[in-house]
């Protein structure tokens, strides 16, 4: 395996015909696989997901990051690739990126573009895409295909075949005789049918790795896949392909407007990274409850001067000392909600600390936290009541996909004017909401105009999911905000 330089990148992209063809079983498979023959595979995901970077972060012992051109723009997305890989090719020679794809490989945005598939990351990184093929119920129809795989975009790099839920080694032979029949390429190996665990799942997906069900079921099932792996994968075949890439630019790890994060230590360090009398320290909640977050922007926030403090909505007794300012990213609260709501100290502390107009930031699953009150089947959990509005979980997904965002006023994240792209998903609806005109956000999603977004003080939420890397903007205004609470703090505390 040659050495990562400016140029060329040893990667590949596990792709599939569909979501639940197998890409997340032969990602982990392989990851196991490897790391069992000394490499270090740099785990990447597809998408704006952030479960699957869970498990991917744990089966690799490395922190996984987003691929999505829509939310990072293709630059930006470019530059992170290249930044990160070539930071862990000079920390271990060994060194590959092992993507893993999104839905099927040409889906995009709408689900009627190109637009953010896999297939449009793979000939944006120049990366050759290894296709999961489904045969649990097919031999020749395999074939077929495979051979559309590789035909619907003649510049999409397919590059070999791996079969999923194969019954028998004649099983296989007949599949193999299929696809490379028709297609050409090699079927680089299998996965067995019988005897694979899987993951348990809820309504957002798969159970996260962090938490103890999920990290118990990925322990097991990384042993089994290693074992599948390493028996009926030909990882020779598969790293020749890896290495045979063709040269990307790099961008050294830049965003668009120059913030370096290739370097980012990925959490290890966080604890003491950047302390200064006037670095502000920004707590993060990060525990059963809150942990959806992209990797890209905890690192730009550091990047832009903050000092990351992790703490627990759900077991800590208050905020931590001395902090400057708070995020609450996405997560599961609706299943932690009496815990929650039962935290009255933490809750009281959040409080005070808005009421200080100190900076505060949260997405999704920390909106829900911050509104008044929480219903989950049927009964109400009072929550922090930074915002006067009510939420209820459903039992049906309620909003899915890429908005535009314009802010209709200023806020701890920007200014009136800024324009964003996110990313909604969630299962929960405002049942006591705001008016037209206290709304934060004016959303597009291809023509459906929505609203989304709360603001009071210097405390922000909304549903909308950013990424730093394609909008900068809300980092430096919410790192910048930080800086000036404590500046301010620091005043008071003289006099």
């Amino acid at each position: 395996m040659k050495r990562i330089s400016s140029l060329t990148l040893p990667r590949f992209v596990i792709a599939g015909a569909s979501s639940g063809s197998g890409k997340s079983t032969l990602t982990l498979a392989l990851i196991e696989a490897l790391r069992r023959r000394g490499y270090r595979p740099l785990p990447w995901k597809v998408g704006p997901d952030y479960i699957d970077p869970g498990h991917l972060s744990a089966a690799a012992g490395l922190p996984c990051r987003n691929l999505d051109p829509v939310l990072m723009g293709e630059a930006g997305m470019v530059s992170s690739f290249v930044g990160h890989c070539n930071e862990a090719c000079r920390k271990e020679q060994k060194s590959l990126a092992v993507i893993e794809g999104v839905m099927g490989l040409f889906d995009g945005r709408g689900g009627i573009s190109s637009e953010g598939s896999t297939a449009s990351v793979a000939k944006s990184l120049s990366a050759p895409v290894i296709v999961v093929i489904d045969a649990g119920a097919a031999a020749q129809t395999a074939g077929a295909v495979a051979l559309g795989m590789q035909q619907f975009d003649p510049d999409c790099p397919v590059a070999g075949f791996i079969a999923n839920r194969i019954g028998s080694e004649r099983h296989f032979s007949m599949v193999r005789r299929a696809v490379e029949g028709a297609t050409g390429l090699p079927v680089l190996g299998w996965l067995p049918k019988s005897s694979m665990p899987s993951m348990p799942e809820r309504h957002l997906g798969l159970v996260a790795a962090w938490e103890k069900e999920g990290r118990q079921r990925l322990s097991s099932l990384l042993h089994i896949l290693g074992d599948a792996a390493a028996e009926h994968i030909d990882l020779d075949a598969l790293l020749a392909i890896a290495d045979s890439v063709s040269s990307l630019t790099p961008i050294r790890g830049e965003s668009s407007d120059g913030i370096d994060i290739s370097g980012r230590s990925g959490g290890a360090d966080r604890a003491i990274a950047g302390i200064g009398t006037d670095t502000p320290c920004l707590a993060v909640a990060m525990d059963d409850a809150f942990h959806f977050y992209y990797q890209d922007n905890l690192d730009m926030l550091e990047a832009l001067g903050a000092r990351i403090v992790p703490f627990s909505p759900l077991s800590a007794s208050r905020l931590p000392d001395g902090c400057d300012g708070v995020y609450i990213g996405g997560g599961y609260p609706e299943l932690h909600a009496e815990r929650l709501s039962a935290n009255r100290t933490m809750i009281e502390s959040i409080r005070a600390a808005s009421f200080d107009n100190m900076p505060i930031y949260a997405e999704c699953g920390g909106l829900m936290y911050l509104c008044r009150r929480l219903f989950v089947g049927g009964k109400g959990y009072p929550m922090a009541g930074l915002f006067d509005t009510e939420i209820e979980m459903g039992n049906k997904l309620s909003a899915l996909g890429y908005h535009k965002a314009r802010a209709l006023r200023p806020s701890v994240i920007g200014p009136a004017g800024m324009e964003l792209v996110g990313h909604i998903y969630r299962w929960s609806n405002m049942v006591k909401g705001p008016s037209e005109n206290e709304w934060l956000f004016r959303l597009d999603k291809e023509g459906t105009i929505g609203f989304d977004g709360l603001s009071v003080r210097r405390s922000t939420a909304a549903y909308l999911h950013l990424h730093f890397t394609g909008v900068p903007e809300p980092a430096r205004h919410l790192v910048a905000a930080c800086r000036e609470y404590r500046q301010s703090r620091s005043k008071n505390d003289e006099q």
